[in-house]
């Protein structure tokens, strides 16, 4: 943001040469990111705006800086006539508007404005036009509150009205360009028609020209989510907007309307009328506790509670007396929204105390030994995997149009189509699968990816793996395909135990009586097909993350047996590994689920189930005949308890 050298100069008289004046801001203050003559371009921070973007701002915290005073730029008009009847201000939306303040007046002569005015205009990259116009953009650049005039006697009715825009209404704005509008839209209307857009720029109708002999002075204070909507949509993006967007302290309205007032009757020779100002809600005081002890500790410097105040009294602040003798109450300015905490004191003292002056220490902290994330490895895991199989990782929006019972609505989405949190990933690998099918007959995608959805009167956010295979033409082969995929994938990361379920359209994927996900077959676009698998990755990480158990290298060999039992289906596996663990409790170091067969031409009220059980002893090498006495007595338990016949 620009800012003239000698209007911070008028209102801090003890303003630095520019030189140091550069280094002084790099180091106190903001970053100055280029000097050019009279001009200091500064980036003010986000954060800042209502208090610093504006030579006032600017040139009080210079005055922090060099422990000096900074001029009163909102000298107060001597009398303000208060509710004469003559101008009528009416906010429709409170939402879109929490402050509007007008003032009407009379006999305004138009001319050049004067030459210091003009300098600072130019110096900032604003073009002079007359003394009125030159008067809004110069408060806008000295107070941070952006204003408008209006020719009153072009007006309808003598009312301004706050309001959202009609369904198909337009303003064609000052420098001629016709702008559609919607019904979220904010603007300034009169009686009949809409006058300006609200927070971004005025109207042809109500516009100031050399004739102009009555105005309407305006300043208001507009909702930044709906100003910034509006100029993204409608190309429209001006000083007044970017301000706006930020969300401007409410109470600027008060000094850039008055500062205002005192240029117009200097420099317009114009008659004060009447004055309007609706203020529903005015911002409360923020107080805030300070400990000296607590800063010292914090910053890791030892500072007195007298200059800790004095710092804090430099930059605005209202010190009152605390309960004992190293805390204090401060009240923090008005225009400071940046400043709610205890640590933002902290930051503001510190910095004027000066960060080269902060001595560096090691801290004192409990060393933790780094470790590993699961969740991380898992992904990094999942994807070296996939990419071997042939897949490619793509990386879709999170934001979506298609509503779910238990879909998270976004307050300000950047389109309408975009304003649902998703709540699958499925969606969006069919869209990738049916254009990717555009250029190849085969398309295999993968995505890791966060999806979101309310539980209850809570938002949970999960991680989850899709996967998707698409062809041309359609193939029966294609879920298996994808099983396949999904086995060599799930083995490969330490998940052996796993079924895959037929349950309606779909084939439900499970280990144990854990749910993992659905995989689907189903056409897309006009002639592909795709198959669609979505797992649940943190039932995933925590199901590996218990099958690692780390235990010392064994002493002695162990041995393998596979058995293949006949089961009627209602069986669960994990009730066979229990009674097979509880049998032999002393030989049996693991068991596996290493084979699933359903023939659905024979029995189906049956299926087959191959078990690999792994015997070692801690003390000796088992013999055969031990290990084929264990297999027989698990193979009788397991025939009287679950009824499981060797097949």
């Amino acid at each position: 943001m620009k800012f003239s050298y000698q209007l911070l100069k008028k209102i801090t008289p003890k303003t630095p040469s520019k030189k140091e004046l550069e280094e002084k801001l790099n180091t106190y203050l903001f970053e100055v990111e280029e000097v050019n003559g009279d001009t200091f371009d500064i980036a003010i921070p986000a954060n800042r705006y209502s208090d610093a973007a504006s030579h006032w701002g600017i040139a009080k915290e210079i005055a922090a800086i060099e422990n000096a005073k900074a001029k009163d730029v909102n000298e107060k008009s001597s009398t303000i006539p208060q509710n004469k009847g003559k101008v009528s201000v009416e906010i429709k939306d409170p939402r879109l508007c929490k402050r509007m303040a007008a003032r009407y007046f009379e006999n305004v002569k138009i001319r050049s404005s004067p030459k210091w005015m003009q300098d600072v205009l130019k110096s900032c990259d604003m073009r002079p036009i007359n003394n009125l116009v030159d008067i809004t953009n110069y408060v806008m650049l000295e107070i941070g509150q952006p204003t408008h005039v209006f020719d009153f006697d072009k007006m309808e009715g003598g009312k301004l009205i706050v309001r959202k825009a009609k369904k198909g209404e337009s303003v064609v704005t000052l420098d001629d360009k016709k702008v559609a509008l919607d019904i979220n839209d904010g603007v300034l209307a009169d009686e009949k028609d809409a006058l300006d857009i609200a927070g971004i720029k005025g109207g042809k109708k109500a516009e100031v020209t050399k004739k102009t002999r009555n105005i309407l002075l305006t300043a208001g204070n507009f909702d930044g989510a709906s100003v910034y909507r509006t100029a993204r949509k409608t190309g429209v993006v001006t000083d007044a907007s970017i301000r706006f967007s930020h969300n401007l302290n409410s109470e600027l309205v008060g000094f850039a309307i008055e500062r205002a007032t005192t240029l117009i009757q200097n420099l317009c020779g114009a008659k004060l009328v009447d004055v309007k100002d609706i203020y529903p809600k005015k911002p409360t005081k923020k107080i805030i506790g300070f400990n000296v002890n607590e800063f010292n500790a914090f910053i890791g410097i030892k500072l007195s509670l007298k200059d800790a105040t004095d710092y804090l009294k430099r930059l605005g602040y209202e010190i009152k007396k605390g309960k004992t003798k190293d805390d204090i109450l401060v009240e923090v300015p008005l225009l400071r929204d940046d400043v709610t905490l205890f640590e933002d004191l902290a930051e503001d003292i510190v910095r004027l105390y000066g960060y080269n002056k902060v001595k560096p220490a090691p801290p004192f902290v409990n060393l933790i030994p780094a470790e590993y994330e699961n969740e991380l490895r898992l992904h990094d895991k999942i994807r070296m995997v996939l990419v071997g199989l042939g897949f490619s990782e793509v990386y879709n929006s999170s934001f979506t149009g298609k509503k779910a019972l238990t879909s998270l609505e976004i307050e300000n989405p950047i389109a309408e189509e975009k304003k649902y949190l998703r709540t699958e990933l499925e969606e969006s690998l069919r869209t990738n699968a049916g254009y990717n099918l555009k250029f190849g007959d085969t398309t295999k995608v993968f995505e890791i990816g966060k999806v979101f959805f309310k539980k209850g009167k809570k938002h949970e956010e999960k991680w989850h793996l899709g996967i998707a295979l698409g062809v041309k033409e359609n193939d029966p082969k294609l879920l298996l395909e994808l099983k396949g995929a999904l086995e060599e994938l799930l083995r490969k990361i330490g998940l052996t135990e796993i079924f895959m379920v037929k349950e309606g359209k779909k084939v439900r994927i499970e280990s144990g009586e854990d749910n993992l996900g659905y995989a689907s077959a189903e056409p897309i676009g006009k002639n592909g097909y795709a198959t669609i698998a979505e797992l649940d990755l943190e039932k995933i990480t925590k199901l590996i993350t218990e099958e690692n158990e780390y235990k010392p290298i064994p002493k002695y060999p162990s041995s393998m047996r596979d058995i293949s039992l006949r089961d009627a289906r209602s069986t669960q596996v994990n009730e066979v590994l229990s009674v097979i663990q509880e049998t032999s409790p002393k030989y049996v170091v693991d068991v596996d689920l290493i084979d699933y067969y359903e023939d659905e031409r024979q029995n189906k009220n049956e299926k087959s189930l191959t078990f690999r059980i792994v015997f070692r002893a801690d003390d000796r090498t088992l013999e055969s005949k031990e290990i084929d006495g264990e297999v027989e007595k698990i193979l009788k338990v397991l025939k009287g308890k679950l009824g499981l016949e060797v097949r």
